[in-house]
């Protein structure tokens, strides 16, 4: 039986204190991403060099500081990558960084299953009470939408992953649905912000909307429920 391998992700900024802190704290800690902005790519180096001296596999990731969704995506781009190798476990530090790198790192565990790890710098504590664990909820393994609803949002998410376009009717001839059952499930996926439907939907040859079927898209809430979302 395979071992699970504990990656860890810290979002890094100018000061490395907080994230070498947290590896001394951190137990098991076998893999190392380390989010930076463009910004402070020397902190991050000094970080890995530090690592790397103690054999630990480390990698940067840039990431835009000040973008949500580049850094929720980045760190999906990682656990895409481990997949394959899996299953791993993941921990992630969010005490670096800005402020909104910190809180889109605290939105991801959700769906990865992460622990959140903050440090403090508080001289007057003991250095082990000086890492704080951070609750987080669990992404479910099921929801209104059940196994059939999870199956046509990863279904739409490969067709719409490249700006391709879904319609009810494509979900139709892929599932072998009823346009009724279709319904049911776009109305579920609808109202728990997991798509959104638009008028018309493009169509390439004659390079206009064709407005006799609708288009569907999904939510950023979508497009990582579609990537993580566990089975029953």
């Amino acid at each position: 039986m395979r071992l699970e391998m504990h990656i860890h992700i810290a979002t890094l900024g100018e000061r490395t204190e907080p994230i070498l802190k947290g590896f001394n704290l951190i137990s098991g800690i076998e893999k190392v991403y380390l989010m930076h902005s463009g910004r402070y790519v020397d902190s991050a180096l000094s970080v890995k060099k530090f690592l790397d001296s103690g054999g630990i596999d480390s990698r940067l990731v840039e990431v835009d500081e000040f973008d949500f969704s580049d850094v929720m995506e980045k760190i999906s781009q990682v656990i895409d990558y481990e997949r394959p190798s899996g299953p791993h476990s993941y921990s992630i530090n969010v005490t670096g960084g800005t402020k909104l790198m910190a809180f889109a790192a605290y939105s991801s565990a959700y769906f990865i299953g992460a622990t959140v790890y903050y440090v403090q710098e508080r001289n007057d504590l003991p250095l082990q009470k000086q890492l704080l664990t951070i609750m987080t909820t669990k992404a479910p393994k099921s929801g209104r939408s059940d196994k059939k609803g999870r199956e046509i949002l990863r279904f739409i998410y490969g067709r719409t992953l490249n700006g391709g376009n879904v319609s009810s009717q494509d979900i139709e001839s892929e599932f072998d649905m009823k346009k009724q059952q279709v319904s049911y499930y776009v109305r579920n996926l609808r109202e728990e912000g997991l798509i959104v439907t638009e008028m018309g939907i493009y169509d390439p040859k004659k390079k206009a909307k064709d407005f006799r079927h609708n288009s569907i898209k999904l939510t950023q809430q979508g497009q990582m429920e579609a990537r993580f979302v566990r089975d029953v």
